[in-house]
């Protein structure tokens, strides 16, 4: 029998609107806030993941010393721009969905 994997902790400090956020939605769903904000972040998994391997592969090409042209940097630049803008995004489109269904529930 394999052992059952343990959640990791992780403490974070949140911005007042944010903490906000997560706590009406954990009073509303009766939640604690850790599982709340737990939840809100594995939803997010996809972006992050997504994310992080692009990081990877910018900090892949800067060791790996190649010479770019000045174009290359702009686009790797307006690219990680584009990556962010699009994780904001899902982060704004995903707590409207949460905001959503609670006020379906309500």
């Amino acid at each position: 029998m394999k052992p059952k994997k343990r959640p990791v902790r992780l403490l974070v400090n949140l911005s007042p609107e944010m903490a906000n956020l997560i706590f009406e939605i954990s009073d509303l769903m009766g939640e604690p806030k850790s599982k709340v904000a737990a939840e809100l972040l594995e939803q997010l998994r996809p972006a992050l993941e997504a994310q992080l391997d692009y990081l990877r592969k910018a900090v892949s090409i800067i060791e790996s010393g190649q010479k770019m042209k000045v174009e290359s940097k702009e686009k790797l630049i307006a690219d990680l721009e584009k990556q962010s803008a699009e994780l904001e995004n899902h982060v704004d489109e995903t707590l409207k969905n949460v905001i959503s269904s609670l006020e379906d529930l309500t």
